[in-house]
């Protein structure tokens, strides 16, 4: 008797333009044997500007606290969000999020959860308007040990 293995996915978001792309090309692909997807939203850690006073360190500091609460609100939205959306169209999905650089914590986390996918949208929030491929795609296709699908929108017509 053969036992198919479970297809495990990450779904890296970060509720831009290309990241809802691949959500949705998540969504309308035809997936074999309910595959368990995982979608992560990472709250980027900003470390504050060396060389500064201490008393400077520490209105920084402070500050940077802040923004990381924000960014993990954030995280955890869109994680859940898109999870939900996963599972009204019938895949099988959890939202999970973490801290740190992106493309490191999307690495670590499909490396603990033994991902078999790692889908994400080419660009991110961060990335210039020129840019095809973003930092974090582009370290994800570079470093990645699981397979990546590398996602854009639809282009837009002409005008």
């Amino acid at each position: 008797m053969l036992h198919s293995k479970t297809l495990k996915v990450l779904l890296a978001v970060d509720g831009s333009s290309h990241s809802e792309a691949a959500a949705d090309f998540v969504i309308e692909l035809n997936w074999p044997d309910s595959p368990h997807f995982e979608v992560l939203a990472v709250a980027p850690e900003r470390w504050p500007l060396l060389g500064v006073s201490a008393e400077a360190r520490s209105v920084l500091e402070e500050t940077a606290s802040k923004v990381l609460q924000v960014e993990l609100a954030s995280a955890e939205r869109i994680a859940a969000r898109t999870a939900v959306d996963l599972n009204d169209h019938g895949l099988k999905a959890v939202g999970n999020i973490r801290t740190g650089r992106p493309s490191q914590a999307i690495l670590l986390r499909a490396y603990e959860m033994a991902a078999d996918l790692i889908v994400v949208g080419a660009r991110g929030l961060s990335a210039p308007g020129d840019f095809h491929l973003g930092s974090t795609a582009h370290q994800l296709a570079t470093d990645a040990d699981q397979a990546v699908l590398i996602v854009r929108p639809p282009s837009q017509p002409s005008r």
